[in-house]
């Protein structure tokens, strides 16, 4: 069964899915978006994967989140109205946080005009995004070696 929220396509998925179709079990995510829409509806999502997932709206939490460590990957927004995704990145990166990340957008082509030399983005995915394709892209992410500088 599929529905539509938002920007993302949700998918009906049996919970406790972890490590589903040959992808790691037990990830620590760290998921930044200003739409606490689309942090419930992923949260949910990536914990029928058996991941667990802190999910945050403001981009200065998620400095401070991700540099005290733990996390797997971080899945960050492109587009928010305080600090965009690339500058979480870069303070990040600057804190000497090598974790993989993933940016999302809205926005076709967005990510086309910025640099994202060195800040460890193993892709970008644009939104709306399958459930899939997310769990995809996270697995893949988190097996990549590290791009960060």
């Amino acid at each position: 069964m599929r529905a539509r929220r938002g920007q993302f396509d949700v998918f009906s998925a049996p919970v406790g899915g972890a490590g589903g179709g040959g992808r790691p079990a037990g990830l620590r995510v760290l998921l930044v978006d200003d739409d606490a829409d689309v942090t419930e509806m992923m949260t949910l999502a990536l914990q029928t994967e058996g991941w667990s997932v802190d999910a945050l709206n403001r981009p200065e939490e998620a400095v401070e989140a991700g540099a005290r460590g733990g996390y797997d990957v971080l899945v960050v927004d492109l587009i928010m109205p305080t600090l965009d995704g690339v500058e979480v990145l870069r303070r990040l990166r600057g804190r000497g946080v090598t974790t993989p990340a993933l940016l999302l957008t809205g926005r076709r082509g967005a990510t086309e005009a910025v640099d994202l030399t060195g800040l460890g983005v193993e892709r970008c995915l644009e939104k709306p995004i399958g459930l899939e394709a997310l769990f995809g892209a996270i697995a893949a992410a988190v097996k990549a070696p590290a791009k960060a500088g």
